[in-house]
């Protein structure tokens, strides 16, 4: 039984630093390559998106009733679509999923824990074993053409990991209603550790579901755990509990959430549209500017195109040269980096940070929108991080 990988850093470290953002590496660094470096330094067998992926080409849609987390997570034995959610899970398709899901981690030693490191874009994807096949069924993240970290489209795996989490739950629930707690409880586990290796990827919106996902997985351990022991016949014992207990206890020669990496790829973004559309001095070339940052704004509804275009091109009148972006940019990963590093009752984060400054008006927005309009607000990701830290901490002492 064991649950390490909830709070172990990613083999490989998944790590940007936000100084690649600096303004030295401006006319220098290429964006795309950086923000995959650190995922090919992961070594092919600690992969998991290999192993993961591989059985997800042939999933089956989750029926209605478990096709969403929260409606997934809720749904009892003999309640309104049942048989058809364990039915689903039953499949031969699922089953191969669920067992690629115990396998993406190595518990006996946090060393042995594996990384989700597929790359981004179709080019680096298509030159790996299976990424042909991983693109044929949507499993990947599209950049566009040419590429554009902006122009992410995250949403397309995230979703058909979302499956592999209804999945997860629909098993959860069969297992223990079968009378299999422990196993039920180490799909749980495994389904966060998918959690985990997910927010240690460069981008925001990959990082901020893996946090999410590690919560709910906490949550629904616990919640597993309750009705065990609070029904008729309880299977677990005090010797199933203890390994739970003791493999949450950061203070147990284990790396902390805080080991965990700011995502920084979103200053990359922002940094590869800064390389594309500024001239090495002045404002932005409106005739690259417009067309470049259109792409981005209309990703997923390509009839937007052309008044984003007209809208961006006039834009660049009023923003800032090629070295205030640069510098606006670097402060703002900084300051990344200093808030992630502080402990969550420091009173230094409860100054305005560097990302809320660059919102405080219309006139900072407009002056940088290069900046605005591509970098999410990190402050989600920190809070998702920081209730994933309370969720294990009160995972641990509800078990114990």
């Amino acid at each position: 039984m064991a649950i390490r990988r909830f709070i172990c850093g990613a083999v490989g470290s998944l790590v940007i630093a936000p100084a690649a953002v600096a303004q030295d590496n401006f006319d220098t660094l290429d964006a795309l390559e950086a923000l995959n470096e650190s995922l090919v330094e992961v070594r092919d067998e600690n992969r998991s998106d290999r192993i993961l992926l591989r059985p997800m080409i042939d999933m089956q849609p989750a029926p209605s009733g478990v096709d969403e987390r929260r409606a997934a997570s809720l749904l009892a034995p003999g309640g309104r679509g049942w048989d058809a959610a364990s039915a689903w899970a039953e499949s031969s398709e699922q089953q191969a999923v669920i067992e690629a899901l115990l396998s993406i981690g190595g518990y006996d030693d946090p060393l042995l824990g594996k990384a989700f490191a597929q790359p981004y874009g179709i080019e680096a994807l298509a030159a790996e074993p299976d990424g042909l096949d991983f693109i044929a069924a949507g499993l990947y993240t599209e950049l566009g053409d040419p590429p554009l970290i902006a122009a992410a489209q995250t949403d397309a795996l995230l979703g058909r990991l979302d499956d592999v989490i209804c999945l997860a739950h629909v098993e959860a629930t069969r297992l223990a209603d079968a009378g299999e707690v422990v196993k039920a409880i180490e799909v749980l586990m495994h389904a966060g550790l998918l959690g985990r290796q997910m927010a240690d990827r460069p981008l925001m919106a990959e990082a901020l579901w893996g946090w999410r996902v590690v919560s709910e997985m906490l949550e629904r351990i616990r919640d597993v755990v309750y009705v065990d022991v609070r029904g008729v016949s309880p299977v677990l014992t005090s010797s199933d509990l203890r390994p739970i207990v003791s493999l949450l206890d950061a203070d147990n020669g284990r790396k902390d959430f805080s080991e965990a990496q700011v995502p920084a790829g979103d200053l990359l973004a922002a940094l590869e549209l800064i390389q594309a559309t500024f001239p090495v001095r002045g404002k932005p070339d409106p005739d690259l500017f417009g067309p470049t940052m259109a792409r981005m704004a209309a990703t997923g509804f390509p009839l937007r195109l052309f008044g984003e275009s007209a809208r961006w091109a006039t834009a660049a009148e009023s923003h800032a040269n090629r070295f205030d972006t640069a510098r606006r940019l670097s402060a703002l990963a900084n300051d990344m980096r200093f808030r992630w590093s502080r402990n969550w009752h420091d009173a230094a984060l409860r100054r305005p940070s560097a990302y809320a400054r660059l919102q405080e008006s219309p006139e900072i927005r407009a002056e940088f929108s290069v900046i605005a309009e591509t970098v999410p607000d990190p402050e989600p990701v920190f809070i998702a991080r920081q209730l994933a830290y309370t969720e294990a901490r009160g995972t641990q002492h509800a078990l114990a």
